[in-house]
């Protein structure tokens, strides 16, 4: 059980880098173009380099987020881990 809930969130991780990866590599198509002749003909950032320079990062992020342990008190004052998904918001 516990190594399922882990799965999720290492798929989660990878989702959440691939999109932001795919989406910095589309903004950075948009963003190149011309703006004249000779060497201002090819202008703007190469997708390939973008999307994965984004989705390292974002990867990495998500990851430490989402694998992280979260430390909540329990009813005897002790503390303990508890996963992310497992934490309800705290109402103060």
């Amino acid at each position: 059980a516990d190594a399922e809930r882990v799965s999720a969130r290492i798929v989660t991780a990878l989702g959440v880098a691939v999109a932001a990866a795919g989406s910095a590599a589309l903004l950075a198509v948009l963003a190149s173009g011309s703006l004249g002749p000779g060497a201002l003909a090819q202008l703007g950032p190469e997708p390939g380099p973008v999307a994965l320079a984004i989705g390292i990062e974002v990867g990495v992020g998500a990851g430490i987020l989402l694998l992280s342990p979260r430390r909540r008190a329990r009813d005897d004052g002790a503390t303990e881990a508890v996963p992310t998904a497992l934490l309800e918001p705290s109402v103060d």
